[in-house]
């Protein structure tokens, strides 16, 4: 079995994803915490909208660091895929096949 081999540049770079994603988890987790103790309707409002934008961009950041690792297991893909919402991905849909 052939050795995979991962630039010195690679490597540095994937410190910072995966310490993006380590940051990004623990505001996540203080997050849920406080959670059970606001009492504030406007950031309960706001609260699945926080979570939604956190939880997309630690499944970005992980894909990006399993990309970099040359794995085929990547869940979304770009930023773009993990960001961006249904109606986004709807529109890009229908506009390639109007170009078929």
């Amino acid at each position: 079995m052939a050795k995979k081999i991962i630039t010195e540049s690679a490597v540095e770079q994937l410190q910072f994803v995966f310490s993006e994603i380590a940051q990004t988890a623990k505001a996540l987790k203080r997050l849920s915490l406080e959670m059970c103790e606001i009492n504030e309707p406007s950031m309960i409002e706001q609260m699945p909208v926080i979570i939604e934008a956190l939880s997309e961009k630690i499944g970005w950041a992980a894909d990006l660091g399993s990309k970099k690792l040359g794995s085929i297991l990547i869940q979304e893909g770009d930023a773009e895929a993990w960001m961006m919402p249904p109606a986004y991905h709807d529109l890009a849909e229908k506009m390639e096949v109007s170009h078929v």
